[in-house]
């Protein structure tokens, strides 16, 4: 997991895909529709997403294998609660078509970001994370999902 602000995704030498998605990113505003964007066929495509974020009992936790995830708001404040795929027990089977399998919250959850505007999260398939949750109250996010293929990255 990397936690980071769009502007310093440079620093990470993560090769050509890795520089695709934030280019790609660099071009989203409040305004772009919601949607899915294919960037590089089944290897790597974005969803842009709106919806209201919930409190912690109304989200869950999921995790992927096919792809990591760079996630950025673009409009008002996320919360993505992050805990090591070890410590938690699979609520519902990997779904090798949706690429994501369910968790169990654990007792502790030992990390807790605040996504706003202008920062990402990147997830590789050992961070079960549980987004949409609310940053104080319930508020409408739009957000951009970048998925990329494992082996896009060299991992």
């Amino acid at each position: 997991m990397i936690i980071d602000t769009v502007k310093n995704a440079s620093n990470y030498p993560m090769g050509q895909a890795w520089t695709k998605a934030f280019e790609f990113i660099a071009t989203l505003n409040r305004d772009t529709p919601d949607g899915e964007y294919p960037l590089a066929g089944e290897t790597m495509f974005a969803r842009v997403m709106s919806y209201d974020t919930k409190p912690p009992e109304k989200a869950v936790f999921e995790a992927h294998r096919k792809y990591a995830d760079i996630q950025s708001t673009l409009i008002g404040a996320e919360g993505i609660a992050v805990v090591d795929i070890s410590r938690v027990e699979e609520s519902k089977p990997y779904n090798e078509g949706g690429d994501v399998a369910f968790f169990n919250t654990p007792d502790t959850i030992p990390t807790l970001v605040d996504m706003y505007p202008g920062s990402f999260a990147f997830l590789l398939p050992q961070d079960v994370h549980m987004p949409q949750l609310q940053v104080g109250s319930s508020q409408t996010i739009k957000k951009v999902v970048v998925k990329i293929a494992l082996s896009e990255l060299g991992l």
